[in-house]
């Protein structure tokens, strides 16, 4: 048996071509037999029955390495959620949806993904390999008629955020117009900033150049520039992902092509038609929004999270940050002088 990792990333091609000359000669030979397990397996007797197995791995000879960390475990509950799902809508698929939505479960319960999860082990493409898996799940779901819920849209990767942060230094009141509507207005507002050139998401230009955020007291305020501009050849879905202690909340922003007007809602839970309308927002120059604290369940003196995501027929093309959420605090009455003193 041919060593079924290690080698095969130190290929140009993964290993395809050595692989398929390899077992080409060996077929092509006289003095040897190739044949496939369920070939040696036919032409045999049957056999006696193996009732149990012990746990078998080289090492350790158990599973710690797949399971038992925190994002093994997500990983794995996500999977048999996927499954359980499944096997409840197998009676309402044709046979071709069917099998496809098995072979997405199949190569999800592969022990790769689980290798890589958690701490144990790491790697460059340890953000890809997380979307990859995901990308499975979620195709189950599709393949029964059904949007994926949202927790797949989230990593389950937990590296430390390693983009540029930096935090809101006074409270701010922007005009939401969609311009940049004079020099202070977002001048005190926290400011992320997309590295170029990096990360595991679709390959191409991003859209996203950097996000604006910051508060007054009522309400968290938004602002997202494009790379270049928000005049669109393609539909773009911008996906506001807002979370606290007590819940969790998605913002659907809807931009079609240049010209037509936007749509946005707030989609409650995993029902993607149980939305309802949200109003302050514009488009221009820039992308801004404000949202009410309570609407998102934020109050001052607490941690609040967001991230955002955009989709493309469905299908995630960037996400800031790439892993996690971009975690700050909500402001209270005493911020301001705080800040100052400090």
């Amino acid at each position: 048996i041919l060593d079924g990792e290690n080698a095969w990333e130190h290929f140009p091609d993964g290993g395809e071509g050595f692989l398929n000359c390899w077992y080409q000669r060996l077929t092509g030979r006289g003095d040897f037999k190739t044949e496939t397990p369920s070939e040696f397996f036919g032409r045999l007797p049957r056999r006696r029955t193996l009732k149990q197995l012990h746990t078998g791995s080289w090492i350790s000879a158990n599973f710690d390495i797949w399971i038992g960390e925190d994002e093994e475990n997500e990983a794995w509950g996500l999977l048999a959620e996927a499954r359980a799902f499944l096997e409840n809508r197998a009676s309402d698929l044709d046979e071709e949806k069917l099998s496809l939505a098995l072979q997405e479960i199949y190569a999800a319960e592969g022990s790769d993904w689980f290798w890589w999860y958690g701490p144990d082990f790491n790697t460059d493409n340890d953000l890809l390999f997380d979307q990859l898996f995901r990308t499975h799940l979620q195709n189950v779901y599709r393949l029964c008629g059904e949007a994926p819920p949202d927790k797949l849209n989230v990593p389950v990767c937990r590296r430390n955020l390693t983009e540029s942060v930096m935090m809101p230094i006074g409270l701010i009141h922007p005009i939401v117009d969609g311009e940049q509507t004079h020099f202070f207005e977002w001048q005190e507002a926290g400011i992320y900033r997309v590295a170029q050139g990096r990360g595991t998401m679709f390959q191409g230009n991003r859209l996203i150049k950097c996000i604006y955020f910051g508060f007054d007291l009522q309400n968290f305020h938004l602002r997202i520039d494009a790379q270049n501009s928000w005049k669109l050849s393609k539909p773009v879905e911008v996906v506001i992902h807002f979370a606290s202690e007590e819940m969790e909340r998605e913002l659907h922003i809807r931009l079609p092509i240049a010209g037509l007007k936007p749509e946005a809602g707030w989609r409650n839970g995993e029902d993607a038609s149980a939305n309802s309308p949200f109003q302050k927002l514009a488009i221009q120059k820039v992308l801004e929004l404000s949202v009410p604290l309570e609407e998102v369940g934020w109050a001052g003196g607490e941690k609040a999270r967001f991230a955002i995501e955009l989709l493309q027929d469905g299908t995630q093309t960037e996400r800031h940050p790439e892993l996690g959420f971009i975690e700050v605090e909500v402001p209270d009455r005493t911020f301001e002088s705080v800040t100052w003193k400090l």
